[in-house]
């Protein structure tokens, strides 16, 4: 907290406009998206762009390999930037399927803001801004078209196909391995999560109190799985953990709680049916 406040105005405003874009916020957005909007593969697609933004960000940075500013003291390529890519393709995509002037509009400011805090920070300059973003309208273009064609039936399983067409990417930027194995996860939980929701749940959430109760169960199972990966980092290889973590957290946010709640559900309307027979 005292950091926090030693910092200047405008440092401090670029880090709270950087922090939108942080894992744990954006599966909070997941959640809330996926649970108080009527299509319910809206998540789906959306966390979809963002994993397969960052498949394919290393092996981009790869074809021309620009080293980050020195002062950052971190090892990697900076053209193009892969949080304004991710950020673009993220919100691009949000922008699309809500289809609202004012929206567009917010989303076209916070993408500007994002672009100027990455820039004032030295994370990036604006050559690598530059680049992203036009890497991201060409990722947007190409996913929507592919959505297009894919029948809604089978779109449950395009994250995974997404994923299986990525994996060459380990031997093209071996050097990005963890990385890659990270965007893997999310690809392949998400699409088991949408097999299973569409396989194993025959009915949906009915009144706010079940949503209340998936949104709880999900924040719970996420902050709880993320402090066991914490306990036990140090015995597992760092990308494994990675793999692990994101599959078993985006698995959960999409399936895991929904199915929790909706077999209490059955189960206790089955006792009270069943109460209600002994009671005749």
């Amino acid at each position: 907290m005292g950091k926090l406040l030693a910092m200047e105005p405008l440092d401090l405003l670029a880090h709270a406009v950087t922090w939108v874009m942080k894992e744990y916020v954006l599966i909070s957005m997941a959640v809330f998206a996926y649970l108080f909007s009527d299509d319910r593969g809206l998540s789906s697609r959306v966390m979809g762009i963002l994993f397969l933004s960052m498949l394919l960000s290393p092996f981009l940075k790869s074809l021309w390999q620009i080293p980050l500013d020195p002062l950052l003291n971190k090892e990697g390529w900076a053209f193009p930037s892969g949080h304004m890519q991710a950020a673009a393709c993220l919100w691009g995509w949000i922008a699309w399927e809500v289809q609202k002037r004012y929206f567009t509009y917010c989303v076209l400011g916070f993408l500007a803001a994002y672009a100027s805090a990455l820039v004032y920070l030295r994370y990036h300059c604006w050559d690598d801004i530059l680049g992203a973003v036009v890497f991201a309208a060409l990722i947007l273009i190409t996913y929507g078209l592919t959505l297009r064609w894919i029948p809604k039936d089978k779109q449950a399983f395009f994250p995974a196909t997404l994923g299986f067409f990525g994996i060459p990417l380990f031997f093209l930027v071996p050097e990005a391995f963890a990385q890659l194995l990270f965007a893997q996860g999310g690809l392949w939980g998400l699409s088991t999560g949408a097999y299973l929701l569409e396989h194993t749940l025959e009915a949906n959430l009915a009144g706010r109190p079940q949503v209340l109760a998936v949104a709880l169960f999900a924040f719970a199972g996420v902050f709880l799985f993320h402090g066991f990966c914490a306990l036990v980092g140090n015995y597992i290889p760092a990308a494994l953990l990675g793999f692990v973590k994101l599959f078993t957290v985006v698995l959960w946010v999409s399936y895991g709680a929904q199915a929790i709640v909706m077999r209490w559900v059955d189960r206790t309307t089955n006792d009270e049916v069943a109460s209600g027979l002994r009671g005749h």
